[in-house]
């Protein structure tokens, strides 16, 4: 939506932050934006009730394929061939020349040596946090089928609200937490500065776990 210039809560949190410099302000939008997410949760939780979707295994006698023949074949071939087309192929292509023309651009400075060590840093973090976020689901998966009450499944879905708040909201949160570590840390006499929020990964890996989480959690549930 940022595209089509829609200024939504998101952006007005990020540039009371970085444009203002008004942490106190961002910060109160970022938790009008959590709660009103939580509601819509909660909310959706309620008029789904106790409704549920299990699929046992071996009962199903399954679906049958049906061979098509003459123009449906091709007919079915096209229909599916043009959705992967429209939606990965041809955005695909107009990047790839994209990126080709800036690669034969590079003395107009359309090419920068650092994007590769770039694209393996966003490799190794994704890569991390794709780990996290698994063990973290197992932890949570087990927790919930070892231990079925309410409260366990009620920290359990808490554990995936990062999925449905906006960025900013979680950067914040992570930003704020950090700092008062920061804090406490200077008040006890260990001299790290800020390392914490701007010296390491911990803040970054910590924030895109609570962002995925949810699919992680997701996933490992229904395995």
């Amino acid at each position: 939506i940022q595209y089509f210039n829609v200024e939504t809560v998101s952006v007005a949190v990020f540039q009371v932050w970085n444009g203002m410099f008004d942490r106190a302000a961002a910060t109160a939008l970022a938790a009008v934006v959590l709660v009103f997410a939580m509601a819509v949760i909660l909310v959706e939780r309620a008029l789904r009730g106790r409704a549920r979707y299990d699929q046992r295994g071996g009962t199903s006698p399954g679906v049958e394929p049906v061979a098509l023949t003459g123009w449906k074949r091709w007919a079915a071939t096209g229909v599916c061939a043009t959705v992967v087309g429209v939606g990965f192929v041809a955005p695909a292509v107009r990047l790839l020349g994209w990126s080709s023309a800036s690669v034969l651009t590079a003395g107009d400075g359309g090419y920068d040596p650092r994007y590769v060590t770039y694209l393996g840093n966003s490799m190794l973090v994704a890569g991390v946090v794709a780990v996290l976020c698994v063990a973290v689901a197992g932890v949570v998966a087990n927790a919930v089928r070892l231990t079925p009450d309410s409260t366990t499944r009620g920290l359990a879905r808490a554990t995936t609200i990062g999925y449905a708040v906006p960025g900013p909201v979680v950067a914040i949160g992570i930003l704020l937490v950090l700092a008062g570590v920061d804090a406490v840390a200077d008040a006890v006499g260990l001299d790290i500065g800020a390392t914490l929020v701007t010296g390491s990964l911990i803040g970054l890996l910590g924030a895109y776990v609570i962002r995925f989480l949810a699919p992680a959690v997701t996933s490992v549930e229904a395995s």
